[in-house]
């Protein structure tokens, strides 16, 4: 709305000089006079340079957020907001008495991480301001400007050039924390889900532990736990390196891996639960960091499609196997199939997780199975289409293609009625033979990651 629509609207008249305050004034008188009980504006306490930046404007998006869960919903009875040369503004008029708006408002300016910022003023219906002072609650006591707040305003002018850069940085900390621990959170909640689903052969679930007699569901549980803060680390690289080139980035994702790796191994006194899982999800925790602190994209085929950039340096681990000692299970595999396990599904950008994971979790999910149930068929269906290196290791591949052969047949005719029957079944099947399919249980982990990361974008 213009100063010229204003003056319309309100009946006023507004001539050619009209400040941005004057015109602010006028449209909030107009919003009150629409009935309600209070009208509360919302502005950012930041230097005029950063006023109308990207980070400003969530900012604001997110003090929107904060107040709409401030207040119960049916008091909001109109929301405005606007985006002028003074930079971003929300006006919304209610129906809720003013002295408890401004109290709540006030423990969002206190309390809020970047609270600080927030520029809430509450007016009653008569067009006073309702203050701090009025209702004997404590002055702010700082500002993003050093400033006491009293003589602080939407429109003040910062001169100093550490202000603006102390401001760019509080925003940018807040949301990089915020999107760092969102992407750990998608990650530990897959993980979490993984081994909760119920019953999958041969390997760790809510009845037992499969064909392991070195680790039950607690030992998952305390090595996500210890996996959690690293996820947000390789998060956080992401953001902060979003920009550079992915081979450089898969370096320092790399050095936090082995630190990753020492963590889950102290914290399950030895065990290897997730090691595999360490290289796939910090890829993806980082790939999501990258996406977010770029800005753009965020769905699943973007995704991949970076870890698949950054995964390309694993496969030259591949290169340097004559002259190394002590292999592991998958290294030893790729010398004699040349099945590039988890750095080649990497390096590909997931494409077990994109042609069969991804749409068997989300056909089930919209036959409505449970969350629980439709990861089984997720599992299953992985099982017959992938080599798992680990089922290899612990077998031979002639063994592994029986298996696919017969889970295939399975997947023709399973029974939603019976499911669960049916995979216990399996289950013990897999223990007598000593059978994990350890590879595909965790590309059933990207599957739910992935899942998640959508729901939250």
């Amino acid at each position: 709305m213009n100063s010229k629509q204003i003056s319309e609207y309100s009946g006023g008249s507004l001539g050619p000089e009209t400040s941005e305050q004057q015109v602010r004034a006028v449209r909030q008188r107009a919003l009150l006079r629409q009935g309600g009980k209070c009208l509360l504006t919302f502005t950012l306490n930041i230097p005029e340079s950063n006023k109308c930046s990207p980070l400003a404007k969530k900012g604001i998006e997110e003090g929107i957020r904060e107040i709409e869960i401030a207040l119960d919903p049916r008091v909001i009875l109109k929301q405005k907001r606007y985006e002028t040369a003074a930079g971003y503004e929300a006006d919304l008029l209610l129906d809720m008495p003013a002295s408890e708006v401004k109290r709540r408002m006030v423990c969002l300016e206190d309390r809020h991480p970047i609270g600080d910022l927030f520029h809430l003023e509450v007016f009653e219906n008569n067009g006073e301001l309702c203050t701090r002072k009025k209702l004997g609650l404590p002055q702010r006591k700082r500002l993003p400007c050093s400033l006491p707040a009293s003589d602080c305003t939407g429109n003040h002018t910062y001169a100093s050039e550490t202000s603006r850069r102390e401001t760019a940085c509080l925003l940018a900390g807040y949301f990089q924390k915020k999107w760092a621990n969102q992407i750990a959170a998608c990650a530990t909640r897959a993980l979490l889900y993984e081994v909760g689903t119920t019953p999958k052969p041969g390997l760790v679930d809510r009845n037992n532990s499969g064909s392991h007699i070195d680790m039950d569901i607690f030992t998952f549980f305390d090595s996500s736990a210890a996996l959690t803060p690293w996820f947000q680390a390789f998060a956080e690289l992401g953001l902060q390196w979003c920009d550079c080139p992915p081979h450089t980035v898969f370096l320092q994702a790399r050095y936090i891996g082995e630190r990753a790796e020492r963590a889950m191994f102290a914290a399950t006194g030895g065990v290897n639960t997730h090691k595999g899982l360490i290289f796939s999800l910090g890829l993806l925790c980082t790939a999501a960091g990258m996406l977010c602190g770029r800005g753009g994209t965020r769905d699943s085929e973007t995704l991949t499609a970076l870890c698949g950039q950054l995964a390309k340096g694993a496969l030259d681990d591949f290169s340097e196997l004559p002259q190394k000692g002590g292999l592991s299970h998958g290294e030893r595999i790729y010398q004699t199939h040349r099945i590039t396990g988890a750095r080649g599904e990497a390096a590909a950008a997931f494409p077990s997780v994109r042609h069969y994971g991804l749409p068997a979790l989300k056909k089930a999910l919209r036959e409505n199975f449970s969350i629980n149930d439709a990861a089984v068929i997720t599992l299953m269906t992985l099982i017959a289409n992938v080599q798992d290196t680990n089922m290899i290791a612990r077998s031979d591949i002639q063994t592994q293609e029986q298996v696919q052969r017969e889970i295939k047949a399975l997947l023709d005719t399973l029974d939603r009625e019976h499911l669960n029957a049916q995979i216990a079944r399996l289950d013990q099947a897999f223990i007598e033979k000593h059978l994990s399919p350890g590879g595909c249980a965790d590309l059933l982990t990207i599957t739910l990651m992935l899942h998640f990361w959508e729901e939250c974008s």
